[in-house]
């Protein structure tokens, strides 16, 4: 586009020989990242975007899942169950994270069949723990895959933070006997498990944060 539109009133003013050095060095870092390209195709553009409308690091990601479950060549079929999964939950915006939970079920639905294995991710959206979508869930759906949910049955209607128990005073009391921070604080309420992990190695590891914080 750059060479295309040079010498035109549309000429993006950008240097050409710049450009093509920062290609060299992407082609010679791209290298390391190749087994996450998807190569079940000659073309390095996927043209097919404009009808399966998924993004690039989604497509990674799903590529990686299908290269994993030896499955790669039916890279396809995913692309075209994955907009009909995206209209059936009211075409969320594929943004992470719920690109990768839709991404992911349109990839259990081709291998497993639709809608007989999902997620606890895909069965919080479907609650409505990730907000309203912007057009209305396939109820049939939604029905089957909340029958066995945990969380409940039916679909929340209020704002979904305010169906949550509060958690700070939680946190707070695991990380009280070493740490005042608030970032230490959220870490251990969003993540407790790696979370704390983390913080086990920040503050030291010593066998009495162990104790304390029951990682021991």
């Amino acid at each position: 586009m750059v060479a295309a539109l040079r010498g035109t009133p549309r000429d993006t003013g950008l240097d050409l020989e710049y450009i093509l050095k920062v290609g060299e060095q992407v082609e010679i870092v791209v290298k390391k990242y190749r087994e996450f390209m998807d190569n079940s195709k000659m073309s390095v553009i996927d043209t097919g975007v404009l009808v399966h409308q998924i993004p690039g690091g989604m497509i990674s990601n799903l590529v990686i899942q299908l290269k994993q479950a030896k499955v790669l060549d039916r890279i396809d079929e995913v692309f075209k169950e994955l907009p009909r999964v995206r209209a059936e939950m009211g075409y969320f915006p594929l943004v992470t994270p719920t690109s990768q939970i839709i991404g992911a079920q349109a990839v259990q639905n081709v291998l497993a069949g639709r809608y007989k294995v999902v997620s606890t991710q895909f069965m919080d959206y479907c609650l409505g723990m990730y907000g309203k979508p912007p057009a209305m869930i396939d109820p049939d759906i939604q029905k089957q895959v909340l029958k066995y949910h945990r969380k409940g049955h039916e679909p929340i209607s209020c704002r979904p933070a305010d169906t949550l128990e509060p958690e700070m005073d939680a946190a707070w009391e695991k990380v009280r006997h070493f740490s005042k921070d608030t970032g230490d604080a959220l870490t251990a309420a969003i993540i407790p498990i790696t979370g704390m992990k983390f913080l086990k190695q920040k503050y030291g590891g010593d066998t009495q944060l162990d104790t304390k914080i029951g990682l021991g």
